[in-house]
């Protein structure tokens, strides 16, 4: 039921959320009363999490708290605004396939009601029956549900979309910090090849790689961090995936080896660091969202001078990397 109290405060929200000179406070306030609206019109959200042979599926009540991760909101919410503009300039419609939806569809549902349902039709797609059932509802309460297509039910790693869906933007968030975890490879993997060629993606460009850092200053606000660059491990994007996966091989892909220089201080650890480019403007990095966290590798212990690691990353139930010494036999996960 369509509700026009909501419909207009959300669309004063999503102005909000969209104005670059809009200050952190206000982003984050605005993204708390949206979160407390969906929560009062969805009611009670399911707890439970799903094992899947790709990775974890948050729980409903998970997925919508990623929207109280103010500035991950905000920055994917303004890629997906500018993927859509870009896709409507260069053609009259536009089909939006959001995977991992949740039960709030938080990174597409503030924007349907700036495009009209003749140019944008979005399919949203989440392995949990109750969330597709409750973004649905929050799409007839704003009065957009004329926007969507039949919502799809299923693992995003493993879904066959129809042969006549030609999905020209993919939202697809399914992420923790350096890729752990949660299956966003996996889902890219099986969607892209289904998607049109010159599909956007959001965000378009995930990157992790890897760092020395003194942990003793690496989590004081005050203190200089002092940082120690190895390489990037791997990227995600609309050209990479593809190659990724056809070098899959036993369920894993080789990634550059890590190698520690001769001459370094004392103490220092391995870290993964993770950086989102929604777009070519918005980004995320090291403590912008819980996302992009650097990842410490306690089980590796202190780096010494000179060593060498293998990297390779690990798909299936619990996706992450897996970084061992040269001498190791034993890997220790990420």
């Amino acid at each position: 039921m369509e509700s026009e109290d909501f419909a207009e405060r959300l669309q004063t929200r999503t102005a909000v959320m969209l104005d670059r000179r809009s200050p952190p406070g206000l982003l984050r306030s605005t993204c708390e009363d949206l979160f407390n609206e969906c929560m009062a019109l969805a009611g009670e959200l399911s707890e439970q999490a799903s094992a899947l042979a790709s990775g974890k599926a948050l729980s409903a009540l998970e997925a919508a708290r990623c929207l109280l991760d103010f500035q991950r909101s905000v920055v994917l919410l303004r890629a997906a605004d500018a993927a859509i503009q870009r896709r409507l300039q260069q053609a009259d419609t536009a089909c939006l396939l959001y995977a991992g939806c949740g039960p709030f569809a938080s990174l597409v549902l503030p924007l349907l009601a700036r495009y009209p349902a003749e140019r944008l039709r979005v399919c949203l797609l989440d392995v949990h029956a109750d969330s597709l059932a409750s973004a649905e509802a929050l799409c007839a309460a704003a009065g957009v549900a004329d926007r969507l297509l039949p919502s799809r039910c299923g693992d995003a790693a493993t879904l066959r979309l129809p042969t006549d869906m030609a999905v020209d933007v993919l939202v697809a968030e399914l992420m923790q910090r350096a890729l752990a975890h949660e299956p966003q490879l996996a889902v890219l993997a099986n969607l892209l090849p289904q998607c049109a060629p010159n599909v956007a993606l959001v965000p378009a460009r995930i990157r992790v790689s890897a760092a020395l850092a003194d942990l003793a200053r690496e989590f004081d606000p005050d203190a200089e961090r002092l940082r120690i660059a190895l390489g990037e491990l791997v990227e995600l994007s609309q050209r990479s995936v593809p190659d990724l996966a056809e070098r899959l091989a036993d369920g894993r892909v080789d990634c550059p080896d890590v190698l520690i220089p001769r001459a370094i201080p004392q103490g220092l650890s391995l870290i993964l660091r993770t950086r989102i480019e929604a777009s070519e403007v918005d980004v995320l990095d090291d403590y912008d969202s819980g996302l992009t966290h650097p990842l410490v590798l306690h089980a590796l212990g202190a780096m010494r001078g000179g060593e060498r690691f293998a990297c390779r990353y690990r798909l299936g139930s619990d996706p992450g990397f897996e970084i061992v010494r040269t001498v190791d036999a034993e890997p220790a996960d990420a």
